[in-house]
Parts: C-alpha cells; structure tokens; sequence
C-alpha cells in the first residue's frame, strides 16, 4: 500500500478544511442577504408618503378624535330610546327603631328589604336630541375632512423634503466634479510651470482653489446629511439604517416646454377640478352645518319637555308577623306600581336660553368666515402653484441654454490656459460660472418637478 507523504495529506486537509468554510460561507450569505437588502432598500416617493401618514403623530390624534365623536354619536342615538333601572337593597337597623306596620317605637333589630324597577322614557325635549345628532355627524364628517387635509399637507412637505435630498444628492455630484476639475487643472498648472509659461505663484492659487473645492464638497455633504435628517424627521422615521431614497424622473424638453405653453385659462379650470375634492375646503363647509345643527339645539330651551314613567316597588321587614307576613307575602302585600307623565315648560331660564342661542349665532359665523377663508387661501393656493409650475418650467428651458453656453465658455477658455494666455484667475471665473449654472440648473429642475407633482396632487 502506498504512503502518502505528509505535505500531500496536509494539503488535502488544508483543501477540505477550505471547501468547508466557502461552503459555510455561502450557506451565511443565502440566510444575511435578504435582510441586507430589506434594511437598505431604498425607498420611492410613495413608499416615503405613506410612511409618514402612517406614522404621523398628528393624524393619529386626529382619528383619535374622531373615534371619539363616533362614540359620542352612538350615545346620542341610544338616549332616544326609554331607559330602565331597578334596584334592590337590604338594611339591618339596630337599638330604637319604627315598626313600620304600626309607627310605634320597638327596640328591636329590624331586618328590612327594598326591591323596585322602572322604566323612563323621554318622550320630546325640543328637538335637541335630533339637533345635537345632526350637529354630531357633521362633526365627524368634518374630522375625516381635516383628516385627509392633514394627510394632504404631509404629503406636499414629504414632496419637497424628498426634492431636497435628492437636489443636495446632485449638488455632491456636481462638487466632486468640480474638485476632480481643479487637480487635473492643478496638474496641468504644474507642467505649464515647469515649462516656464506660468510663474509658481500660479500653483500656489491652483492649490488655494482645490482646498476651496473640497471644502464645498464637505459644505454639499452636510447639507445634504441635513436635508435627509429632515426628510427622516418629517416621516417619524423608525428604520434601523439611514433613509435612503430612489431617484425621480426629472423634466424633459418635451414636457417643459408643454408646461411653459399653459395659458392663463387653466386657473379656472384648475379651480372647477380641485375646489370639489379639496379636504380642507370640505372640512369647513361640514363645520358650517354643524354651526347650523348647533343654533337648532340652542333654540330647543324654548320647547316644553315631555317624558313619560312606569315603574313598581316592594318591600319587606324582619318586625312582621312570620305567620302572617312571611317574605314572599310581604312582597306581594307591599307591591305598588306608578305611571306618571311629566312636562316641562321654560318659563325663566335667568337669561340661559338667549345666551346660549347668541353663542350658537356668533359660532355659525365663525364658521362661515372660516369657509370663506379657506375658498380665499385654496384660490390663492391654485394661483400660485399654477404660476410657480409655469416659471419654473420657463426657467428651466432658459437654464439649459445658459449651463450649454457656460460649458462651451469654460472649455474655450481651458484651451487658452493650456496655450498660456490666460490667468489662472479667469480661469476660475469661467469653471466656478459653468458651476454655478449646472447647479441652478440641477435646482430649477427639482423645482419644476415639486411643482408638476403639487399640480398632479391638486388635480387628482
């Protein structure tokens, strides 16, 4: 039999020993990667949206509010039902007490009972039952309403939130490409110097720009580690690793200059689309009715009240007789029934019924003045949002001329530095000029979507 020599076994043992940690490794891999890709999965402008309406701590107040009114409601409904109680306890008396069969004075322990029902019903109180219902449904009509307007708000400061990270995003982007600019202009510099065509003083301004550019990188960074803070802020963020978003789909040509070709007619159509579903406006057309319902309810103290009863009650006591009152008959002896009816008519109140239908006025006004405001403001709202999308579209179309003419600019310019005839100063001027331009362009183009998502949301 052939021996194996020990390198060879060791090997072999080194190899089966490797196969066994790649194996293991791989088996760790298959179970760690689908939670590493749920922690740093990136999250889309809805998935952001809905996130913060889920977790928005004042919508939640908000339901709670409403589920109050809910219970509130049902209560009110149930009170116009007869209502039915009954009764029944037992006392020991000691020492001196009353016969109750007699009147007279025994000292005696008497054990006694008292057993009794009945049944009210409150029959007509003015209508307030009725109003206070109607007062209570659009209430909750009206929560729901402010509900979604809330939702509605989070939903364009979720828009413009997400718009800034990504607008610092491309603001890094644009920073990185300026610092790799000012090296390979500062290695450029220093061939032009070692050829005699610059003096040394041209380097040492070349290397005040690159610490210039890289301290706007870090400037960039930390806005853009602020916007997202805020992002995360805004959506009660609860996540284990950092937010992290998806890009959007920036404007085109095509769509900009659609955009830009509105006219001025679509304010009222934009009025005649979104006045109908707008939350807020809703919310406060309900508060209204509700103010309506309420002066109803201050007017029902002018009302009689009618309410009916029936009932019975018995009693028993220890003193009687045990042959000829035992308990059973004592509750039968002593059994007696009442139906009565009651009415109510206001005669003076001490001034009550007038201030609190005055109250109920000025609250329907308040109410109609808010409606009024909020038609006001959602107007002024559509104007605006109309106006800024067209500006903004406008804008963008002009930027992209402006970034294209920077572009040729500095490229040219680069040429006359490279050949010498051009300060390292100008040169500056022109790079930080094509800068400046792709950095408005960058923010005019978020700008132009935020505003084309706001239209969307109002149209919808």
């Amino acid at each position: 039999m052939r021996k194996i020599p020990p390198m060879v076994g060791m090997t072999k043992k080194l190899g089966m020993t490797k196969n066994l940690c790649l194996s293991v490794l791989c088996s760790i891999c298959v179970i760690c990667v689908p939670f590493i890709s749920a922690t740093a999965q990136r999250l889309t402008l809805d998935d952001c949206i809905r996130y913060a309406q889920t977790n928005s701590p004042d919508a939640q107040q908000r339901i709670l509010q409403t589920r109050h009114d809910e219970a509130q409601l049902t209560q009110l409904r149930q009170s116009q039902w007869p209502t039915a109680n009954g009764s029944y306890s037992q006392g020991l008396n000691l020492g001196r007490n009353t016969d109750p069969f007699t009147n007279a004075f025994v000292q005696q322990t008497i054990h006694s009972g008292n057993l009794s029902a009945g049944v009210n019903w409150n029959v007509f109180n003015g209508f307030r039952t009725v109003g206070q219902i109607r007062q209570t449904e659009q209430t909750i009509l009206a929560d729901q309403s402010e509900i979604a307007q809330q939702k509605f708000d989070l939903t364009i400061q979720v828009m413009l939130g997400y718009m800034q990270v990504l607008q610092q995003e491309a603001f890094i982007n644009i920073a990185n490409d300026a610092l790799l600019l000012v090296r390979q202009q500062r290695q450029r510099t220093q061939e032009l110097v070692k050829e005699g065509l610059l003096a040394q003083t041209a380097l040492t301004d070349v290397d005040a720009q690159v610490a210039s550019a890289n301290l706007d990188l870090i400037t960039t960074r930390n806005n853009q580690t602020l916007a997202r803070l805020a992002l995360e802020a805004l959506l009660n963020w609860r996540g284990p690793q950092p937010l992290t978003i998806e890009p959007v789909a920036l404007p085109d040509e095509k769509a900009v200059t659609s955009a830009s070709d509105n006219p001025e007619s679509d304010k009222s159509d934009l009025w005649r689309r979104a006045s109908p579903t707008q939350p807020g406006l809703r919310a406060a057309t309900f508060r209204l009715r509700a103010a309506e319902a309420g002066v109803e309810v201050a007017k029902a103290g002018r009302y009689p009240s009618l309410s009916l009863g029936a009932g019975f009650g018995t009693a028993y006591s220890s003193i009687a007789a045990r042959e000829q009152f035992q308990f059973w008959n004592q509750l039968y002896l002593n059994l007696g029934q009442y139906v009565r009816a009651t009415v109510a008519f206001p005669i003076y109140d001490g001034g009550q019924f007038r201030y609190q239908t005055t109250l109920a006025r000025l609250n329907r006004q308040r109410a109609d003045v808010q409606l009024q405001r909020e038609r006001q403001r959602l107007r002024q709202a559509l104007d605006q949002a109309g106006a800024a999308s067209g500006i903004a579209s406008e804008t963008l179309a002009n930027s992209r001329i402006v970034v294209e003419s920077r572009k040729a600019a500095y490229q040219a310019a680069v040429a006359r530095y490279a050949e010498g005839l051009l300060p390292t100063i100008d040169l500056e001027v022109y790079r930080n000029n094509w800068l400046k331009a792709q950095t408005d362009l960058v923010r005019v183009s978020y700008e132009a979507r935020f505003r084309k998502l706001v239209l969307d949301l109002y149209r919808q």
